[in-house]
């Protein structure tokens, strides 16, 4: 019996009421994401005894809104859908005194307990006391934390983002170097499985993973990150989920303008640079907020509220790329003092020459180990002069440096209006364009830039309604959009055509400068991905109803999200040259001599119009069994419709029936006699004819997601808590990966590539890169697949937390999270060669490469976290936070690995081999973040002034050594035995691995290498920020801030993982770090 077959048994009883009472609260679908807080509690006499029957009254003293409750017959009483902010709470019953509680501060996602014990009296006498929520989680098995509003103004955020933020949460890591999704990891998922939700609103960028719209700093009322145990609410993505809860206005007008200015001037030099590169940076803002009022016309005190906010970002940055270029001797062919990055001469055959070119055998080399210059191909000689000369010594030998201009400027506009006494509505719309310029989008040699023009949008509506002060039902509708064009330095000239080469592009909108990759060398060239030009959009429909009945306290909901991901396929159309060494046993010179390795070039574009529907239900009963314990009981249910593409444009290979399957031909009416023409007759059909649908993958329809959880207090105060929780998570795919291989390819347009030959390299040559003799199309002689019946990837995830408050606002924090994930998504070739000194073959006929799809694979974490903070109280909170953890797996992205990380599979017939340490695997993780108010009162001089800082540590993540010459598709051993350990006692930027502790498996071995993914460790990293600021008081409700910032304060060289490709000449160097010391000045005038 399954686990998800055996949660379900466990979860069918509890939720057979709740199943009977669902449709008279199913008024419409539900959301499952409610950036609201709750209210609970338990009223008694002076002995201890329940009161039944006591009214409560909440009141949010900003806006004046009131809800009302009253005491169950236990005592107990619940008050939901509580905006985030601070509440005035007051208790009566007839025979006792009044009892007035204020300064309830309320935090989204929060369940807090107020208990209240009333004195015998009459009515007109009351008690007045400050509410004292307790600082622990009383109620939920969730974990997470909740960023509060002062610690997000104090805290030094660098570039003020909020992401930031996330790593000041326990369970909460930074992602895998050069990954995709979002830049952390939460709790063993991968990065692109993280929820965003802006006000209830759905944020995640379906295409890419991570946020769409960014709303400014000063607009964020509450940041909350869960992480672990959260809900049946929330589903979709298998993360943690990051919410977002904008302010609104209040009865009073509040406002605030800022500036923080950077300038080099104040800051460090980079560890790689030879002097300090440029900075210059402005990040401005202002927001204001309050009653919408029209003097005369309208008073929209306690009854409509406003709030504008709006910031802007202006910055050059000197960015720097650490690289290898030829050396003088090596332009003009030289190589006599050329060697690999173990030392050795590397030997340079004349291919056309017979005979060996070895140290022990040279009749094949070039004489001198000089490439004759009359030999040079007129094109390279050319392109050559792209390539500087050095400046360094070293493997390394040459430094880049180039600005890096970013401006961008978001605005938030939001309006609250009190329908009646029972509804409320909300609107809001957020926006943000963005001009950033990457000056090594195609190259390191920082001359073949490009720059991107995205815009950010968000507009979503929200209304409430109370039916009854235990049925509220909360509705949100929404659109999320995101619009990008990328467009590169060189583009709207054919460069290929000024030098010679024939056989790219035509077309100005997609002309370019073609890609020149030499092994071992910087790339010449635009990215091969640009243009880049795409829209998403994502519209969200959801509502959710809570009833709070007894001793429950029931939530039903649900949500619908369509999505629209419109992208043209511009890559490739200039073109890609590959010089490997294949035919000199050195790239440059292959270079040199014109001689290709490979080449590749894409004809004919096709727009994409993608779109995918998931729908998604829940039941969630927060169950008072005892007054010191709560079960939380969950079950979502999930259908996440597989994408598909409008025009039918779709094609998937099946191995099942040996073909590539297409999900139309309309826009190719004649594509038989295309399919005929590329010799595929037979290998080719119709998904309609094996009964698939458009999407050409089958969905789901049995994704049950139980959830539950625990939250004790065992000596019947609220100082100690005992959590647990469990719950199945699904989680989804980025759109982007199924656009990439499945959509657009042929017959729809044509991908080609060519091969040189080393017995006659002439075929394929610089003048000559595309010749009609060596065109193997993709998907004509390679394919790509994807699991026509693929399970859903799930992670189960389980967390033990113990939980004390020390007193004076202090808690103590000590937990167990674990994580198993499964039916995970990785791409591999699954018909790689299969090599013998007998024979070669290939599992699946017809093909060469099929890059496929698969779902089997799996992944484990297990952590222990301690975290010690401390409330906002008396000038000083702090949190700390510990984890020490350990992920594995056997793939860390679907269609990705990390810059550390191993692509593919190494033996397609032994995924196994495959398993090891997470891209993300970090064992150590530290984070810490305080805010404290010096205790100086005595005069304006010393009075005011606020120490503030943030810092993480975390030890290294993991790299693989390996090879970019072998080919992975030809059977070809892509890693190499590992002889030794490959540690070194004192690792440096120079060497950071032992590279004789690897030895490189020969082609003419028929076998892999025996060394693993992700064996070694790359280096850690520190960073401290501190902020002092000064407050004046100008009037009674205003004030000014001057603040000053230093980030990395120490100065840390925080190196980034080593270059790991072992059959390169700086392998085993580093050549980035992140940023060193800055410092910025800020000022702040609130009102």
């Amino acid at each position: 019996m399954s686990t998800k077959t055996l949660a379900f048994i466990l979860f069918q009883r509890p939720f057979a009421r709740a199943g009977r009472i669902a449709p008279l609260l199913f008024a419409g679908l539900l959301a499952a994401q409610t950036p609201t807080a709750t209210v609970v509690g338990r009223i008694v006499d002076s002995s201890n005894a329940a009161i039944a029957g006591a009214a409560v009254r909440v009141r949010n003293v900003n806006t004046n809104e009131i809800r009302t409750a009253q005491s169950q017959f236990d005592g107990e009483y619940t008050v939901s859908s509580l905006s985030p902010g601070v509440y005035e709470v007051t208790i009566e019953k007839a025979g006792f005194k009044q009892l007035r509680e204020s300064s309830l501060e309320l935090q989204v996602d929060q369940t807090a307990r107020l208990d209240a014990r009333l004195e015998v009296g009459v009515v007109t006498q009351s008690v007045e006391v400050t509410a004292d929520v307790p600082l622990l989680n009383t109620e939920t098995a969730t974990r997470g934390d909740v960023i509060a509003p002062n610690e997000i103004l104090e805290m030094p955020l660098n570039g003020r983002d909020f992401n930031d933020l996330a790593f000041m949460v326990p369970g909460v890591q930074p992602a895998e170097q050069g990954g995709k999704g979002s830049p952390y990891v939460i709790n063993g998922a991968r990065a692109d499985a993280s929820n965003v939700v802006i006000d209830g609103l759905n944020d995640e960028n379906p295409r890419d993973a991570g946020a769409q719209a960014r709303p400014p700093l000063d607009s964020l009322q509450e940041f909350k990150l869960e992480t672990s145990g959260y809900s049946a609410e929330y589903g979709r993505l298998a993360g943690g989920v990051v919410n977002m809860v904008l302010k609104s206005g209040a009865n009073q007008v509040h406002g605030g303008v800022f500036e923080f200015v950077r300038n080099d001037l104040f800051d460090a030099r980079n560890f790689f640079d030879a002097a300090k590169s440029e900075l210059r940076r402005n990040q401005f803002g202002a927001t204001i907020s309050g009653p919408l009022v029209i003097p005369k016309v309208y008073n929209g005190h306690d009854r409509t509220f406003y709030l504008v906010s709006w910031e802007s970002y202006r910055q050059i940055e000197g960015s720097n790329s650490l690289g290898v270029v030829p050396t003088a001797l090596e332009r003009q062919g030289n190589f006599s003092q050329s060697h690999d990055a173990t030392g050795k001469l590397i030997l340079v055959k004349d291919p056309l020459a017979t005979g060996s070119c070895t140290a022990t055998n040279a009749t094949a080399c070039f004489p001198g180990n000089t490439v004759p210059a009359s030999r040079f191909s007129p094109i390279a000689q050319q392109l050559m002069t792209y390539y500087p000369l050095p400046i360094l010594a070293g493997a390394n030998n040459y430094l880049a440096n180039f600005p890096t201009p970013d401006n961008w400027d978001s605005f938030l506009f939001k309006v609250d209006q009190k329908l009646t006494a029972k509804d409320n509505f909300s609107v809001r719309a957020l926006t943000r364009w963005e001009q950033s310029t990457n000056p090594f989008s195609g190259s390191g040699l920082g001359t073949f830039g490009a720059t991107t023009d995205t815009g950010q949008s968000l507009y979503g509506i929200s209304e409430t309604h109370i039916f009854t002060p235990t049925l509220i039902d909360e509705f949100r509708a929404g659109l999320t959009r995101t619009t990008d064009a990328e467009l590169s330095a060189h583009a709207g000239t054919n460069w290929a055509a000024m030098y010679g080469i024939p056989g790219t592009t035509n077309d100005p909108s997609l002309e370019g400068f073609p890609k020149i990759a030499v092994t071992g060398f910087e790339t010449i060239g635009d990215s091969t991905t640009n243009p880049i030009r795409y829209t998403v959009n994502n519209y969200n429909l959801n509502d959710i109803v809570t009833w709070n009945k007894g001793r429950h306290s029931l939530r039903i909901g649900g949500d619908v999200l369509r999505v629209q991901y419109y992208q043209p396929t511009n890559s490739n159309f200039n073109g890609t040259l590959t010089f490997n060494g294949k035919m000199t046993n050195d790239g440059l010179a292959d270079f040199l001599l014109g001689y290709e390795s490979s080449t590749s070039r894409k004809i004919g574009t096709v727009t994409n119009h993608i779109y995918s529907t998931a729908i998604g239900a829940f039941v969630q009963d927060d169950y008072k069994v005892l007054p010191n314990l709560t079960l939380n009981l969950g079950m979502r249910y999930e259908i996440q419709k597989m994408p598909h593409e409008k025009y039918g444009q779709m094609s998937n290979y099946d191995p099942s029936v040996g073909k590539v399957l297409l999900a139309g031909v309309s826009t190719v009416p004649d594509w038989q006699t295309t399919v005929a023409n590329a010799g595929l007759t037979g290998l080719v059909g119709l998904a309609s004819a094996y009964g698939l649908p458009q999407s050409l993958i089958n969905t789901n329809y049995d994704n049950l997601a139980p959830r539950a959880g625990v939250a004790w207090r065992p000596f019947g105060d609220n100082r100690t808590v005992v959590r647990s929780g469990f719950g199945i998570f699904y989680t989804g795919s980025r759109l982007s990966a199924i656009r990439t291989d499945l959509t657009g390819g042929f017959p729809f347009s044509v991908s080609q590539s060519f091969t040189g030959s080393t017995s006659n390299p002439a075929l394929l040559t610089l003048a000559n890169p595309f010749p009609a003799s060596l065109a193997k199309t993709s998907g004509v002689t390679t394919a790509n697949g994807f699991e026509v019946n693929p399970p859903s990837p799930y992670l189960e995830s389980w967390n033990f937390t113990i939980e004390r408050e020390l007193g004076r606002g202090v808690a103590l924090e000590i937990g167990y999270t674990g994580s198993k994930g499964t039916h995970l998504g990785r791409k591999y070739d699954i018909n790689q060669e299969l090599r013998t000194p007998a024979a070669t073959t290939r599992p699946y006929a017809g093909y060469g490469d099929i890059e496929y799809y698969t779902f089997g694979s799996n992944s484990s974490y297990q952590a222990g976290t301690v975290t010690l903070r401390k409330r906002f109280q008396h000038g000083l909170f702090f949190r700390a936070n510990y984890t020490y953890g350990k992920s594995l797996d056997t793939a860390s992205g679907l269609n990705y690995a990390g810059d550390g990380g191993y692509a593919g599979a190494q033996d397609s017939q032994d995924l196994l081999l495959e398993r090891g340490r997470s891209d993300f695997d970090i064992r150590h993780v530290f984070s810490m973040n305080f805010a404290w108010q010096l205790p100086f009162r005595q005069n304006m001089l010393v009075r005011g002034w606020q120490f503030a800082g943030s810092g993480t540590a975390y030890s290294g993540q993991p790299f693989t050594p390996q090879l970019s010459g072998p080919s992975i598709d030809l059977g070809q051993a892509t890693r190499p035995d590992r002889i030794l350990s490959g540690t070194l006692p004192n690792p440096s930027p120079n060497l950071w691995f032992d590279l004789t502790a690897f030895s490189i498996v020969p082609d003419s071995a028929y076998r892999f290498g025996t060394s693993g993914r992700n064996i070694l460790d790359g280096p850690g990293a520190i960073a401290i920020n501190l902020s002092l600021s000064k407050e004046f008081h100008i009037r009674e409700r205003s004030r000014a801030q001057f603040r000053w910032e230093t980030f990395n304060v120490t100065n840390h060289t925080n190196l980034e993982l080593p270059n790991d490709t072992l059959d390169k000449a700086n392998a085993g160097t580093i050549t980035a770090n992140k940023p060193a010391r800055v410092m910025q000045l800020g000022l702040r005038y609130q009102w």
